[in-house]
């Protein structure tokens, strides 16, 4: 028979290995609740730093000849928001679909030449700028995402498909003005801005990493380059790289 100290110890032991499977078997599980593979509401604030131009050159029809505006309009640093959601699988790897909306202010210089009501080829000229420009975009991000954490730091990858959906910019047009006898001068009263639209499909990439603020609530920074040229629907056509980072600041609700 083996002696009692040995048998209490080879008991005391058995105890031990239970309770610390039991333990282990436990912390798997609640890391599996904490596996991100659940969908996640997506919810940023956003700035696109990066300012935007487009060269422009609008055309008329005046006495008989044909006068010209070249212009560059330049677009300031845009703000704007974005809503979707993500739906991460049990490796990490999923996808997500978001909406953005942003708006930029602008401006631009121009100079133009006006024929001449009494000369062939002898153009007035002026040069001046316009403020009051404006810039709109609607778009679409369709990504593949792939995402890890737990406790309370998080963090995700993605990368996709963006299509811009709905792009409005102002152009400046011919400006309006005034003159008198002799004609070889003029004042510009007006410069109409002319708004334009397109579209476009290009893509994007970036990453977030957010911390729980409590329970299913996280805050996040968020970086994404996203990158495209939109073509407006203008005589004649002119293109604008809408190409850029934005950084955003936001929460993410996990369901």
């Amino acid at each position: 028979m083996a002696p009692i100290p040995a048998v209490l110890g080879g008991r005391l032991a058995a105890s031990l290995l239970l309770a610390a499977g039991a333990s282990g078997a436990t912390a798997s599980a609640q890391a599996g609740r904490e596996d991100p593979s659940r969908f996640t509401l997506l919810g940023s604030a956003v700035l696109l730093p990066a300012s935007l131009s487009l060269d422009d050159r609008a055309t008329f029809t005046e006495f008989a000849e044909e006068g010209r505006v070249d212009s560059r309009a330049g677009f300031d640093a845009g703000w704007g928001g974005e809503l979707g959601l993500r739906y991460l699988f049990r490796g990490g790897l999923g996808f997500e679909a978001l909406v953005s909306l942003a708006g930029r202010d602008g401006s631009a210089d121009y100079a133009a030449r006006f024929p001449h009501p009494l000369y062939l080829d002898r153009f007035r000229t002026a040069d001046g700028s316009a403020d009051g420009l404006s810039y709109r975009e609607l778009a679409t991000h369709v990504n593949l995402a792939y995402g890890r954490g737990g406790g309370r730091v998080r963090w995700a990858l993605f990368a996709g498909v963006t299509v811009f959906n709905r792009v409005e910019v102002d152009r400046v047009g011919a400006p309006r003005y005034e003159h008198s006898f002799p004609y070889d001068s003029v004042t510009v009263t007006g410069v109409p801005l002319l708004r334009e639209r397109g579209d476009a499909v290009g893509w994007n990439a970036g990453g977030e990493i957010a911390v729980r603020l409590g329970g299913p609530v996280d805050v996040a920074a968020l970086a994404r380059y996203r990158s495209g040229t939109v073509e407006l629907a203008a005589e004649p056509a002119r293109e604008l790289d809408l190409s850029g980072v934005a950084v955003g600041l936001g929460l993410r609700v996990r369901f």
